[in-house]
């Protein structure tokens, strides 16, 4: 009786340490999913208030592609030279 004991007690820690590996596997998978999803989400967001301001800034009358910018408080020059000369800055509503 002894030895059966023992059998099934190790059988079991086995099928215990089976399942809790895969439980941990499974939540990490999940976390890795829901962050890419959060990531995916704030950049297509980003996205849209992007066109959304230039939209509302060329309604207005504004200048829509700006010449620099702040990024996370540092200060980013932005060039768009290749568009400038492809399709015209006043076309782009740049003067």
């Amino acid at each position: 009786m002894g030895r059966a004991s023992l059998v099934l007690v190790m059988g079991l820690a086995v099928a215990f340490a089976i399942i809790g590996t895969s439980m941990r596997r499974t939540t990490e998978m999940l976390v890795v999913a829901q962050t890419g999803y959060a990531k995916y989400t704030y950049a297509r967001n980003l996205a849209r208030l992007a066109v959304h301001t230039t939209l509302r800034a060329f309604d207005r009358g504004l200048p829509t592609i700006p010449r620099s910018g702040s990024v996370n408080e540092a200060h980013t020059p932005l060039t768009s030279d290749s568009m400038l000369t492809r399709y015209g800055s006043r076309r782009l509503g740049c003067m």
